[in-house]
């Protein structure tokens, strides 16, 4: 019964810390903070994105380059 009863204040407690212009600035701060967060994600998957497009064009060229050498070679 003493469990549920701190369980409960407990609840409360943080409840009113939620609910406080402090407790507001912490969430806003940690929401700030995961939003950077998945933004900086974003650029570094869309850079590797870009550096992918970039070894593939090189290997399209080398191999460009390697048909018209055979090419030449017959």
């Amino acid at each position: 019964m003493l469990h549920l009863l701190i369980h409960a204040a407990v609840h409360k407690v943080a409840e009113a810390i939620g609910e406080s212009e402090i407790g507001k600035k912490v969430g806003n701060t940690i929401d700030d903070a995961l939003n950077a967060g998945v933004n900086a994600v974003g650029k570094g998957v869309k850079a590797a994105g870009k550096i992918a497009e970039r070894g593939l064009e090189a290997t399209a060229a080398g191999v460009e380059a390697a048909i018209k050498n055979y090419n030449k070679s017959k």
